[in-house]
């Protein structure tokens, strides 16, 4: 048997190699968590640069992705705007349709057309066809601090077209009620005197006619061409609806559509096309 000694000299050993085992496992945690720390350290900077490297991307994908989403839509108006003339040349034949409405006319009448009173007829300064205006000088209610009567020169004016086809002049507010007579309410000049209008009426008379006259040449122009070279018969696949009543006609390039009522006349419209169907007289 080993002796008491030998015995007791081991466990020296083994403690001492224990020790120095024990330091190598805290060497290899220590090292292993400087290397991972390092590492972190390292994997850090490269995530920061790729986070902001993904959210520049990002902010540039979504800068192209709405320019490319606005590029298109503008595409989209511009395919769109290729119907308007046709669209337009619709508006016509279906204006041609109507006339007038029943008992109204483009005629204007005289000084009780702006109630009476103090007021005069200066006659048409525009008087076509489809688009009558009339000045008046009227008393407005108003005097100057000397006590005179302040006068208004107006014009007043009923088109057969449309504002959407035929841009007519701002209203200005008239010194008289008009119960919304007309399509044309233009306050032009104030004065003292009728005498005074008339004179600078004579100087401007040319300047107002070309405020008042805008394009219509130009529309009327469209409006006699468009009735002479198409009838509405001639766009039937594009028809869906028509009022046999006053042959109102609804397309299908309308940009919003009126039910199944004629916003015209209020009655029923029909479906278009019918079998064997025949457009309706005016």
């Amino acid at each position: 048997m080993e002796s008491a000694k030998v015995l007791i000299m081991r466990v020296a050993e083994n403690r001492e190699r224990v020790a120095a085992l024990e330091a190598e496992a805290q060497s290899i945690v220590r090292v292993s968590k400087e290397k991972e720390a390092s590492l972190e350290a390292l994997y850090k900077k490269e995530i920061k640069v790729l986070e902001l490297e993904f959210r520049q991307r990002q902010v540039e994908l979504k800068a192209k992705r709405k320019a490319d989403y606005l590029a298109k839509l503008e595409e989209v108006e511009s395919v769109k705007a290729q119907d308007n003339p046709l669209k337009r040349t619709l508006a016509i034949l279906r204006l041609q349709r109507t006339d007038l409405p029943r008992g109204q006319s483009l005629e204007i009448g005289g000084t009780d057309s702006v109630g009476g009173g103090s007021c005069y007829t200066e006659g048409y300064i525009i008087n076509f066809e489809f688009y009558k205006a009339k000045l008046f000088i009227v008393a407005s209610g108003q005097t100057t601090q000397a006590g005179k009567t302040l006068w208004t020169l107006c014009a007043l004016g009923k088109s057969y077209f449309p504002g959407s086809l035929f841009a007519l002049p701002p209203k200005t507010r008239v010194p008289f009620p008009t119960q919304g007579q007309y399509q044309v309410e233009c306050a032009l000049q104030v004065g003292t005197s009728v005498a005074e209008l008339r004179t600078w009426l004579d100087g401007n008379k040319e300047v107002v006619k070309a405020q008042l006259l805008g394009e219509y040449p130009a529309i009327e122009a469209e409006y006699l061409a468009t009735l002479a070279n198409y009838k509405p018969e001639d766009f039937s696949p594009l028809i869906t609806m028509v009022c046999k009543v006053c042959s109102y006609f609804v397309h299908s390039l309308d940009d919003v559509t009126p039910g199944k009522t004629c916003p015209r006349c209020q009655k029923a419209l029909t479906a278009w096309p019918e079998p064997e169907a025949v457009w309706p007289n005016r």
